[in-house]
């Protein structure tokens, strides 16, 4: 059964909505969006952590056989690099007041798309998109903003497009759209049905949910604490480790995590542990259990991290036999210990020690 958790209309604060004007500028002012590295850069340039403000932004989870997200900002990757694109969606335009009218004008376009969707009676035959045939559909479309439509479009309808080439740059653009699923949005004028449409098209027969089971992003924390990842995040610029594989790691936990994937998890929280013993100046995860200087309640926690690695090791190397596997997602330890030795890992790097 499928369920929906967040909603896209939550008030964002003043800094997320800096954040999301540092996306929106490179599109109003050179007509692509930027990449990942430059809004990071950017943003941490006014002494904010792009992590953390981003984890505050809405979302809509929709579980079920396989989880998906739509919230206002999307990256063309799921594992996120420097030169992964980030663009808004149309559900960025009811928190930023200039994109607003961008959003406006992709259902305008959306809405000329499928007047003219081909009645072909044995076949249901792409649609050709191009700047010319949207001016002579409408002749008061301005060609500054046309330009931007394949950005736009690959923004927010990736799925539907059956041009590889992605976005074309210039006046002389075409992109070739898949009409299987345009027939969804017919009739759609505003921002607010447009998303009531998109979220049936991404997860049909999405069930009413009794108002107490819908939750907000910020009340479903992950596994590993988004905050202590945003400090982590922070104190890659000040130290000589390179964070990007511990980074990752805690992201792909905390998304298997949502989803409830046993191995997955069990498997990733191993990982994590035998990443960082370096940081704290060891060879091993049991070094740093026996030998770091915890303190007494600490270091209970940290040997039952310790305690843990078995149970990975069952995830990772337990071969097929003719009993049903007994580990279970509940059988996770307590996310606060993981914390604690992010915590430590945390001080550690802004100590510049060891």
């Amino acid at each position: 059964m499928s369920y929906i958790e967040g909603d896209l209309y939550t008030p964002v604060e003043a800094d997320e909505r800096h954040l999301l004007r540092v996306i929106f500028e490179p599109l109003r002012e050179h007509g692509k969006w930027p990449t990942w590295r430059y809004v990071d850069r950017t943003f941490r340039a006014t002494g904010r952590t792009t992590e953390a403000h981003l984890s505050l932004l809405p979302v809509i989870r929709l579980g079920g056989p396989s989880l998906r997200e739509y919230g206002l900002v999307r990256f063309s990757e799921p594992q996120r690099t420097d030169r992964t694109t980030v663009s808004l969606t149309v559900a960025a335009g009811l928190h930023l007041p200039e994109f607003r009218p961008y959003s406006e004008f992709f259902l305008r376009i959306l809405r000329l798309v499928i007047a003219r969707l081909p009645e072909a009676p044995f076949e249901v035959p792409p649609v050709t998109l191009s700047a010319a045939e949207l001016k002579k559909l409408d002749g008061s479309l301005d060609d500054a903003i046309l330009r931007l439509v394949p950005e736009l479009f690959h923004a927010e309808l990736a799925p539907l497009l059956n041009d590889p080439a992605g976005p074309r740059d210039g006046d002389e653009w075409s992109m070739t759209l898949n009409p299987a699923h345009l027939d969804e949005f017919t009739g759609v004028t505003t921002i607010e049905d447009y998303l009531v449409r998109l979220v049936n098209w991404l997860d049909e027969a999405v069930p009413e949910l009794p108002e107490e089971a819908v939750a907000p992003r910020a009340h479903s924390p992950g596994y590993a604490d988004d905050g202590i990842i945003a400090r982590l995040d922070a104190a890659q610029t000040g130290t000589r480790w390179d964070l990007t594989k511990l980074l990752t790691l805690l992201r792909e936990l905390n998304a298997n995590h949502r989803m409830e994937n046993t191995y997955a998890t069990h498997t990733l929280l191993r990982a994590i542990l035998d990443h960082v013993p370096p940081i704290f100046g060891k060879g091993s995860f049991k070094s740093v259990a026996e030998q770091y200087a915890w303190g007494v309640t600490d270091k209970k926690y940290i040997k039952r991290l310790e305690e843990f690695r078995a149970q990975g090791d069952d995830a990772l190397h337990r071969m097929i036999r003719e009993r049903q596997d007994i580990l279970a997602f509940d059988d996770l330890p307590p996310r606060m210990l993981l914390n604690r030795l992010l915590d430590e890992v945390v001080a550690i790097l802004t100590a510049g020690r060891p």
